[in-house]
């Protein structure tokens, strides 16, 4: 029995290894902070580590192409709301793979906690979040399935925590720029690399969406695939939702594409409203930069503006 202990005011439990399975206690205490690092501008900390590669606009810590740990903060919502959707997505995962090797909700520090390791053939997925009623922050990642992996990645997930000494500044997330020019779109919401803008800076719920906004995001290119069959992909994600509700039935109308741009206008229907949507995917260095926005309200008119913010886009 391989076992990591640790006194309590001097060590920290992470986890422990029992016939290859991993035991995460009810209550995981917090080390030093100043022992920790912080995950780009968000709060997040999280111990200092080796051999892992830091992808700023990813929020990742990368070992290998398949063993990385992605970091998501998402401020001003209630975890307990988030929740759901989490154990959703993990059973939705847990159907495709195979039998939880790990599920558990315990206490991380002062925050509630969830944590699930899920079976994907050769490797496994992490899904871990923790938070309280002003915050939720989500980590996912990969690992090879073997002892080693598992325990490393998951004790790195187990030593991640919020610092809410730190001042959150949702810009300083960013790694592009753009311009608002002429409209009343601001920054929402900023969650693992995913920039939301909404006309009156709300949030964007599944049960608050139907509204105009936009979304931005910057992520290394898809090894293997043309923007062409990723603009394609990213289409056919758009209508889909965990809530029926939710589930939009989508027309392309237009679609122009150059060796580095694409960019797609579409017809979209939920059960009781008509949208329009407009999609660009650029291509810059060996990175994506990708635009969808949402139309509800003064469609085409809104079409048009998404169309010159996109553009207007930089990298920083």
């Amino acid at each position: 029995m391989n076992k990591t202990f640790i006194l309590l005011l001097s060590f920290i439990i992470f986890s422990c290894t029992i016939n290859g399975q991993i035991i995460v206690p009810d209550t995981v205490e917090i080390g030093k902070m100043s022992s920790k690092q912080r995950v780009g501008s968000t709060r997040v900390v999280i111990d200092k580590i080796a051999d892992y590669q830091f992808i700023p606009s990813l929020l990742r810590f990368q070992k290998s192409q398949n063993q990385f740990l992605q970091i998501a903060e998402i401020p001003n919502i209630d975890f307990t709301t988030k929740i759901p959707n989490i154990r959703v997505k993990v059973s939705q995962l847990e159907a495709q793979g195979g039998k939880l090797s790990l599920k558990k909700e315990f206490k991380l520090g002062e925050f509630d906690a969830f944590i699930a390791l899920v079976p994907n053939g050769a490797e496994e997925q992490i899904v871990f979040a923790f938070g309280d009623e002003t915050f939720c922050t989500l980590l996912m990642g990969t690992f090879p399935s073997n002892v080693a992996a598992r325990k490393e990645v998951v004790d790195l997930a187990l030593s991640a925590y919020l610092d809410k000494k730190i001042e959150l500044n949702l810009e300083d997330q960013l790694s592009f720029s753009l311009s608002l020019k002429d409209s009343k779109y601001k920054l929402s919401t900023v969650n693992g690399g995913v920039a939301g803008y909404t006309e009156d800076s709300s949030f964007i719920t599944v049960d608050d969406w139907q509204k105009n906004y936009f979304t931005v995001s910057v992520i290394p290119k898809p090894f293997d695939i043309s923007l062409k069959d990723y603009s394609d992909i990213m289409i056919k994600s758009l209508g889909k939702s965990n809530k029926e509700d939710n589930q939009i039935s989508i027309d392309v109308l237009n679609e122009n594409i150059t060796d580095k741009l694409i960019e797609v206008e579409m017809k979209g229907n939920t059960v009781n409203k008509e949208l329009l949507l407009y999609q660009s995917v650029e291509l810059t260095d060996n990175e994506l930069i990708q635009f969808i926005g949402f139309a509800f309200e003064n469609k085409k008119e809104q079409i048009e503006l998404f169309k010159s913010i996109a553009r207007s886009i930089q990298k920083k």
